[in-house]
């Protein structure tokens, strides 16, 4: 439960404030009352997130919200964020609820339709983790059809931004080593890929300078900065029950 409400929340959060855009309510704010977190997302984000999630699936690239197009190339973590969020969603949702075969299909269209659109670094990263998410609830297959996910497999890299040969940063700050280095990780839990990478990636993150300090590694295109690593106990594998979680820039 704790790791599906990270989730809403770190993926879900662009939603919720589109969804805010289209409740036109002039009522004065109620006095502040504690509501747990899990009220919160249950009560808040989740319906909004279900009622973008219908509305995407019916009008494809041209919703919009308030007269603006929500897929205007801006948000190039979009597709991830969407993704996730209905992976998310649908994982949650109860085998004998009657949205539930729906709502396969909805994946299926979304996906689909998403496919092909500008989605980088983090967004790779929501993106293969909502993935990963579906095949361990055994629903991969049905949720994406096998020529998106044919496409997913080639698109969701993180040779996109790392070099292969030299494991140097591509126009990137530091802190995206660990971005890398959680969807080289996914990818082997896909069986995608072995180990290997994520391991070296690890091995990059995981210097001296990294232990209570800032890591200081230079880019490829000369640019350093201080990355955002979490702490690192021991070494990750395609093995390992839970997958990376870096933090959020």
């Amino acid at each position: 439960m704790a790791r599906l409400n990270v989730l809403r929340v770190a993926a879900l959060s662009s939603l919720l404030l589109m969804g805010r855009a289209m409740a036109e309510t002039k009522a004065a704010p109620a006095s502040p009352t504690y509501r747990s977190y899990n009220e919160i997302v249950q009560g808040e984000i989740a319906p909004h997130a279900e009622q973008l999630l219908a509305l995407l699936a019916k009008q494809g690239h041209d919703l919009a919200m308030q007269g603006v197009p929500v897929f205007d190339g801006r948000d190039t973590f979009l597709p991830g964020k969407i993704a996730v969020a209905l992976a998310d969603f649908l994982v949650s949702l109860p085998r004998d609820d009657p949205r539930f075969s729906e709502y396969l299909l909805v994946s299926r269209k979304v996906a689909a339709l998403t496919v092909d659109d500008a989605n980088d670094t983090w967004g790779v990263y929501y993106y293969i983790l909502a993935l990963d998410m579906l095949r361990q609830a055994g629903l991969l297959t049905d949720a994406v059809d096998g020529l998106t996910l044919a496409k997913l497999r080639v698109t969701l890299d993180w040779r996109a931004f790392v070099d292969s040969d030299d494991y140097h940063l591509i126009d990137h700050a530091n802190n995206y080593y660990c971005v890398a280095f959680g969807i080289a990780r996914l990818r082997a839990r896909m069986g995608w890929e072995s180990g290997a990478a994520a391991g070296k990636l690890f091995d990059i993150i995981d210097t001296p300078e990294t232990t209570g300090s800032p890591m200081k590694l230079t880019a490829k295109a000369g640019t350093t900065a201080t990355a955002c690593c979490w702490p690192v106990k021991s070494r990750i594998t395609s093995s390992n029950p839970a997958p990376a979680r870096p933090q959020r820039r």
